[in-house]
């Protein structure tokens, strides 16, 4: 039995022990990080493989080194051993997962993850879970980046899913099957069935946990192939806007059709003014923006009107005669159809109450829509 222990956040142990299974006696211990050992994983001829201190370390079973990967090919989780002798693990710092011959502990390839969705965060990239392989030899790995990645045993992307938060600190697993069931840090577990090579139905189950019970949230079936992407769970689209102005003369209007097939709730809140004194406080309107709907919102001194609702913006934005801030649409369901993108969540925005009005620029959308290998954002300036 072979067991690594310690802690990522204090330098606590760091070292792997092996345990007689039938008593749980010490038979030899073996220091691989300052901090961290990961779990070990066993190959059918007894060789041992752990990551810690930024490398795999492959073990003969008495603890001898056999050898090391290459500094920053590993971070402090369990690596996975193919059957075709491939290992893959993945990094903290650089968000990479590498293949590595468990043979030498080569390099065979890596792919880059992308960036973690929260900006306040010190952490830009990481792979914080361990990966899992597949009977079809497709390796799945979550990412700091909010995305669960499918890859072909040559590092090809098959699919990524996107969550509206980080994916670490757990373990994907493979139902009977061959659903893949992980966890993201938006509180939701996912139970994802990617397509085949004969084959192109993906089906898609989200549930929700809250309160140590759990409820079903919906059943979305896509179809996909081995060049598309499994569709957001969750929509979300937010328009950044760096000017307006809390003189009511200086109206500005911003006009956004949904052509989605979801419905939208929208919140604006206020980044930045020249007191430097705004909260970050997302202001909610009650009513939601419908599919298929238009609407305008006014910007008009220190409160936002959208259709027959009005915000207040009045501690943010003060008494100062600029102010900038984020109008975003999102959905907490998924939903059959089209999903709300920068392409089907359009706005357009102009100053002024007499003509000529004159068109806002410099104002930019994101969303979180995974299109392209690697599922990345798309992020539009106007």
């Amino acid at each position: 039995m072979y067991v690594g222990a310690g802690d990522a956040n204090s330098t606590t142990d760091g070292t792997l022990y092996a345990l007689n299974s039938s008593d749980g006696t010490l038979k030899w211990s073996k220091k691989v990080d300052n901090t961290r050992a990961s779990g070990a994983v066993v190959g059918s001829d007894g060789t041992i493989y752990i990551s810690g201190n930024g490398r795999v370390t492959a073990l003969k079973s008495d603890g001898t080194q056999i050898w090391q990967s290459a500094d920053g090919t590993a971070g402090n989780l369990t690596p996975a051993l193919s059957s075709s002798g491939i290992i893959y693990v993945g990094t903290a710092s650089t968000g990479k997962v590498y293949a590595l011959n468990s043979s030498t502990g080569a390099t065979l390839w890596s792919y880059q993850t992308g960036t973690n969705p929260d900006s306040s965060s010190a952490t830009k990239y990481g792979v914080l879970t361990a990966p899992v392989i597949g009977a079809d030899a497709t390796v799945y790995v979550g990412a700091i980046d909010g995305k669960m990645y499918a890859l072909k045993s040559d590092g090809t992307l098959l699919w990524s899913y996107s969550t509206s938060k980080s994916i670490a600190e757990n373990c994907p697993a493979i139902g009977a099957d061959g659903t893949l069931f992980f966890s993201s840090s938006d509180t939701t577990l996912y139970a994802v069935k990617g397509s085949s090579s004969s084959g192109n139905s993906t089906t898609t189950t989200t549930t929700a946990l809250s309160g140590g019970t759990s409820t079903t949230a919906s059943t979305t079936t896509t179809t996909v192939n081995a060049t598309t992407i499994i569709s957001n769970s969750k929509s979300q689209v937010t328009y950044y806007l760096p000017y307006f102005h809390t003189n009511a003369s200086g109206v500005t209007y911003c006009v956004a059709s949904n052509m989605s097939s979801e419905s939208l709730t929208v919140s604006f809140t206020v980044g930045s003014n020249p007191n430097g004194t705004s909260t970050g406080t997302p202001n909610t309107f009650t009513t939601a923006l419908a599919s298929k709907t238009t609407r305008q919102y006014a910007f008009s001194g220190q409160s936002v009107t959208g259709g027959s609702d009005t915000i207040s913006i009045s501690s943010d934005a003060g008494s100062s005669d600029a102010y900038a801030g984020t109008l975003k649409f999102s959905t907490t369901a998924t939903t059959t159809g089209i999903t709300a993108t920068c392409k089907s969540l359009v706005m357009a925005c102009f100053q002024g109450t007499t003509s000529p009005r004159r068109n806002l620029i410099g104002y930019v959308c994101e969303d979180d829509s995974t299109e392209g290998p690697g599922g990345n954002k798309i992020m539009l300036g106007f």
